[in-house]
């Protein structure tokens, strides 16, 4: 089951949130059981991760030619 099927994946801007300069966003996983997993991250966090991602589907792409 991938996230988007649960629909248990949200992310948001939270402007209330910023602190010294740094803004934030946060991220609402559904975990099961009527619960929720609550992580916040910086504009770099969200950087890094994109690249994470597109690194290992780059990965992915080579590895099915």
């Amino acid at each position: 089951m991938s996230i988007r099927d649960s629909g248990g994946f949200a992310i948001m801007r939270r402007p209330d949130l910023d602190a010294s300069g740094a803004k934030i966003w946060e991220a609402c996983i559904h975990i099961g059981n009527g619960r929720h997993a609550t992580i916040r991250y910086t504009k770099s966090d969200l950087q890094y991760i994109r690249a994470l991602i597109g690194k290992e589907l780059k990965a992915e792409k080579e590895e099915s030619k």
